[in-house]
Order: structure tokens, then C-alpha cells, then sequence
């Protein structure tokens, strides 16, 4: 290249300095220089562009992982809650409604009462204070609510424990409605068992009115909430087997 230049400079020397040779020059070599520096130039500006482009695209994988991974959990989660609120909600509602079923013990023979006892769930020391008993059949109705209300409560505690342990997986909105239906559940076993002890029907009623008008409201926004993190699922499903 050095003896090229040297070749040049001679030959406008000899030229003259005419402009025109040099004009001629220029163009020949400078453009060849030119488009030399500019391919390498933009090769520099593509390999930068392929990098940032890459860098974003890790990015955007580890973003999607992490919201893919979250919502693998949540749909975990959500079946087994639904499954425990239906329980804690279906004994909430047999604990507080009016409409109970009770054995007429008046109307047993000796032999069918004892039938009863055999196969009854009261414990060993309650069915002996049933039979004792001057009046079976108030004995049997007070008693026979604790029994129900110890399986409401158990429903109740599964329902609320598995929340707490994993509301951590929900999203804002599921979880502040899974958290309401949780407080009417507490609020209504609460004022069932305090209005049993004192014998205040109206309270109790209050209670279950509570539960009526309140319960299917939240469970219906809790369902459809639901279907929407299923519809959700279903378009990542979608975006990841068109990705791979």
C-alpha cells in the first residue's frame, strides 16, 4: 500500500498537482477506503445489534419462566382450595340453616332405640346421658349440634390453613376474594355457636342470613376469576408449543 501511495504522490509531481488527477485518484482509491470502513463499521453496528437483541431475548425467557413457573403453582394450588372451600362452605350452610332432620325418640321401641346407639356417632358417655336422659329428644338435638359444628369448624380450619400456607401462589385478586369468604365463614361458625349457647334465635338467623346473601356472591366472582388463570394457562400453553 505504501509503494502505492508513493506511486500517487510521484505521479501528481509529475502531473503537476493537477486538481483533476487528484479528483481521479480520490475517487478511486478513497472510495474503495470509504466503503472498506463503512462494511466494517456496519458489521460492528450489526454484531452490537445482534447482542443487545439477545440480551433482551434472555431477558424476556427468564421474565416468561418465572410467570410460567408462578402460574404452574397457582393452577396447583387452586383445585385443592376450591375442593376445601366447597366443604368448609357446604357444612357452614347444614350448621346454620333451620331445616334439620332429628330421630323421634318418643315414638322408638326399646329395640330400635338401641339399634340407634349402636350405630350413632356420639361417644360412649354421651349415648349412655341419652339414654339416661328424661328427654331424649331435647338431649339428643343440643348435643348432637356440637358434633356437627366440631366437623363445620374442622372444614373451616382446613380451608383456612391451606389459604394461608398458600395465598403466596395467588394472584391479588383471587386471593382477596378467597380471604372475604373466608372471613363470612369464621364470622358465620362464630355467631352459630354463640347464639346456640345463649339460645338467641335472632342472632342466629342474622348469621345465616349473613352467609345467604353474601356466599354465592364472592363464590361466583372466585369461579370466574378462576376460569380467567385457566384461559391464562391455556395461552401460555399455546405461546410455548409454538416456541418450541
Amino acid at each position: 500500500m505504501d509503494k502505492v501511495f508513493s506511486f500517487i504522490g510521484e505521479v501528481v509531481i509529475y502531473a503537476g498537482g493537477s486538481a483533476a488527477l487528484a479528483y481521479i485518484i480520490f475517487m478511486f482509491f478513497g472510495q474503495k477506503w470509504i466503503e472498506a470502513k463503512f462494511a466494517e463499521r456496519l458489521e460492528s453496528f450489526k454484531h452490537a445489534q445482534e447482542r443487545e437483541l439477545e440480551q433482551y431475548r434472555h431477558q424476556v425467557n427468564v421474565l416468561f419462566s418465572r410467570v410460567t413457573k408462578i402460574h404452574e403453582k397457582e393452577i396447583e394450588v387452586l383445585p385443592e382450595m376450591w375442593h376445601k372451600l366447597q366443604d368448609a362452605l357446604g357444612y357452614a350452610v347444614r350448621i346454620t340453616s333451620f331445616l334439620k332432620s332429628s330421630p323421634d325418640f318418643r315414638s322408638m321401641t326399646q329395640e330400635e332405640f338401641d339399634k340407634f346407639l349402636e350405630n350413632s356417632e356420639l361417644d360412649e358417655v354421651h349415648k349412655k346421658d341419652l339414654s339416661d336422659s328424661p328427654d331424649r329428644n331435647t338431649f339428643y338435638t343440643e348435643t348432637i349440634f356440637w358434633y356437627r359444628f366440631r366437623d363445620a369448624k374442622s372444614a373451616f380450619d382446613k380451608f383456612h390453613n391451606f389459604m394461608l400456607y398458600k395465598r403466596i401462589f395467588l394472584s391479588q385478586d383471587l386471593k382477596q376474594e378467597f380471604q372475604k369468604i373466608d372471613n363470612l365463614l369464621l364470622s358465620t361458625l362464630n355467631q352459630r355457636a354463640i347464639g346456640e349457647q345463649t339460645k338467641d334465635w335472632a342472632f342466629i338467623s342474622k348469621g345465616y342470613k349473613e352467609l345467604d346473601e353474601n356466599a354465592e356472591k364472592i363464590v361466583a366472582r372466585i369461579e370466574k376469576l378462576v376460569q380467567e388463570r385457566l384461559e391464562f394457562g391455556r395461552a401460555i400453553s399455546t405461546i410455548e408449543s409454538n416456541t418450541n
